[in-house]
């Protein structure tokens, strides 16, 4: 039997930066981004959330390929400590016209060689259960919350998911999945804007509101190796996911 999936909505501003290639389409969207880059949750009227529902990149001029382009282009000027350290950017992997975007926390050592994300022993865990539900590197996108190795893989700081987080969305808004894969308490925290822990949350379905995308939420397969007896739960979340794509008809 499947486990009960549970529906959670959040409620979030736009967060895409600025530049020549990506234009806001309103001054609400720009103040609920500062106040959303300090940790604040503006509060809305239904106008404003359907405003947020359209803000869509407007450059239709633009192919996907050349809006990822620029993204990467962006991400590499990208003014933080990580990236003057080591400015091998591990951007992502996978087929762009997916359905399904998987979104991790950030690369270790042989993603860094490789340049590819969830290519390490947890990336090897990862793809043994996505290949169990009949899912491999052509039929689902892969990205990183944080995009270059981290010394001594440490826990990225606030300010370090602060800045990057509207790129992570900038991203999904580029790709525009059908379902969402957060993997990870990170991706958990910087997608959606909280400190809630990942344990009450993994293997549950919520709402990517700004673009009305089902996201599923999973452990990191990083934590299944400190933690075996997890996997069961991780599990449970793949049979929900391979569940939706069916349903979805993906």
């Amino acid at each position: 039997m499947l486990p009960v999936v549970v529906v959670y909505q959040f409620q979030e501003g736009n967060m895409f930066k600025f530049s020549n290639h990506f234009k806001m389409l309103s001054l609400h969207s720009y103040n609920t981004l500062a106040s959303l880059q300090h940790g604040k949750l503006p509060k809305q009227n239904k106008t404003q959330q359907n405003t947020q529902n359209d803000l869509l990149l407007t450059n239709s001029s633009l192919n996907k390929q050349q809006l990822l382009n620029q993204l990467r282009d962006d991400m590499q000027k990208i003014d933080l400590p990580i990236n003057n350290e080591n400015n091998t950017l591990v951007f992502s992997d996978g087929n762009i016209n997916s359905n399904i975007m998987l979104v991790g926390e950030a690369p270790g050592a042989e993603e860094v060689i490789q340049k590819k994300p969830f290519v390490g022993q947890s990336g090897q865990l990862l793809q043994e259960m996505l290949e169990a539900i009949e899912l491999n590197r052509t039929k689902y996108y892969v990205i990183n919350t944080i995009p270059w190795r981290l010394k001594d893989n440490r826990t990225p700081t606030s300010y370090e998911i602060d800045i990057l987080r509207p790129y992570v969305h900038r991203h999904i808004q580029i790709i525009n999945p059908k379902i969402l894969v957060v993997i990870g308490s990170i991706a958990y925290k910087a997608i959606f804007n909280t400190v809630k822990a990942i344990t009450s949350i993994q293997g549950k379905w919520i709402q990517y509101t700004p673009l009305q995308i089902s996201a599923i939420i999973m452990f990191h397969p990083a934590y299944l190796l400190r933690a075996p007896s997890r996997k069961k739960d991780m599990w449970y979340a793949m049979l929900s996911l391979k569940h939706k794509i069916i349903s979805e008809k993906l």
